[in-house]
């Protein structure tokens, strides 16, 4: 999302502004705060200069943590774009109007390697795992994509296996870990 505004010093001396950007969640179920802040900028003017002050919103930015797939999501609906110089001296608003999105749950020591694969958060730990475990052999990393339907705690059970059922439940966690941590 990308926000831009004109800011002009009104004043007769030289001052500073905190321009303050808030979201505000659409109507739901889900308890959150009326706002939260996602982006400021400090801008200092000179008497009666006006400058265009622009907000590039980074993906994640409306994301909240869903613990029932322990991923974050952007829930469907109005969000309000919120400027001000403070929470409670709003000065401009817009709303973004976003569709709805299925949330891809984290991959589990059940879940098959296509799965793995597939999720962005999971394929990133399975691959620093198979790097570290097969000295970084792009043979390991195939093989795994031709047993896609391979749950991952089974591979341990294969001789030459890079992995143990018991590092597959490692791997697991240390998914669902970053996930907690959000976008980055």
């Amino acid at each position: 999302i990308r926000l831009s505004l004109q800011l002009t010093n009104t004043g007769a001396v030289e001052g500073a502004e905190v321009v303050q950007v808030y979201v505000s969640p659409p109507a739901g179920d889900i308890p959150r705060a009326r706002q939260e802040l996602r982006a400021f900028l400090r801008v200092n003017l000179v008497p009666g200069e006006t400058r265009t002050v622009s907000f590039q919103l980074p993906p994640g930015s409306l994301d909240r943590f869903d613990p029932a797939t322990q991923t974050w999501v952007t829930d469907p609906g109005t969000y309000g774009l919120r400027v001000g110089s403070s929470s409670r001296d709003i000065r401009l608003t817009s709303d973004v109007e976003l569709a709805a999105q299925a949330a891809q749950p984290l991959p589990t020591a059940a879940s098959t390697l296509a799965e793995w694969m597939s999720h962005p958060i999971g394929a990133a730990v399975l691959g620093e795992a198979l790097g570290q475990a097969a000295g970084d052999s792009a043979e390991a990393s195939g093989m795994l994509m031709l047993m896609g339907s391979l749950p991952l705690e089974r591979l341990g059970r294969f001789p030459g296996s890079p992995l143990s059922a018991d590092q597959a439940a490692g791997l697991a966690q240390l998914v669902a870990r970053r996930a907690a941590q959000g976008p980055s």
